[in-house]
């Protein structure tokens, strides 16, 4: 599947996550968007992740899996902008997982504005309970930097995995993860609505944590 038709690239860092990976991959492989790659970076595991990460490929053909010697999350993330192919980007923790229809309504609201970046909102989970984090309620285009910061309320919350990037607007810029700092994903959030052109909110879908 080459560049031009592929919709977006899903990348997963993986370490020490076996309790949690499989609820993670079962959100990406149903996703009602089918049009996607998922690159999963091992980040030298030491428990049964690879294990698990060999299970998922071998039943879905879209899976591609990178190993590394453990750098942290922000290379196991780089390493996997690397090789994307997609037209948008999406980044996934490997203990969280997304709702079933995450990227196709994010990626249809990017794609409808011409955005370089869609965002949705977010839940927090704990023992089964949830709350929104991070909620919009309506779909609105906004190319304003200020505006971006105040709907998205950075820097509180700077999150990463509720977005899709416009990979080449991301390769443009050289936007990628600092490593071997404290808050990665605050200065990747903040560096990306700089320079990033516009972003479009995206209402009723949640990205979980």
């Amino acid at each position: 599947m080459g560049y031009q038709n592929m919709k977006v690239s899903v990348i997963v860092p993986v370490y020490k996550v076996e309790k949690f990976l499989r609820k993670c991959f079962d959100s990406i492989t149903s996703q009602t968007l089918t049009n996607i790659e998922i690159i999963c970076v091992n980040d030298g595991s030491p428990d049964n992740c690879e294990k698990i990460l060999e299970e998922y490929k071998n039943k879905d053909s879209r899976i591609k899996v990178i190993k590394q010697q453990n750098s942290g999350v922000s290379v196991a993330r780089n390493t996997g902008l690397e090789v994307a192919q997609g037209e948008y980007v999406s980044f996934v923790d490997s203990d969280d997982w997304i709702d079933k229809d995450f990227l196709e309504k994010l990626y249809l609201a990017a794609k409808k504005y011409d955005a370089d970046i869609a965002a949705c909102g977010i839940k927090r989970v704990r023992n089964y309970k949830w709350r929104y984090h991070l909620k919009f309620d309506k779909e609105e285009c906004i190319k304003d930097n200020d505006a971006k910061f105040k709907l998205c309320d950075v820097p509180e919350k700077c999150y990463v995995g509720n977005k899709i990037y416009k990979l080449s607007e991301l390769k443009k810029y050289n936007i990628q993860f600092e490593p071997k700092v404290l808050f990665e994903d605050r200065l990747f959030t903040c560096e990306s609505l700089i320079k990033l052109n516009s972003l479009v909110t995206v209402p009723d879908v949640y990205y979980n944590y």
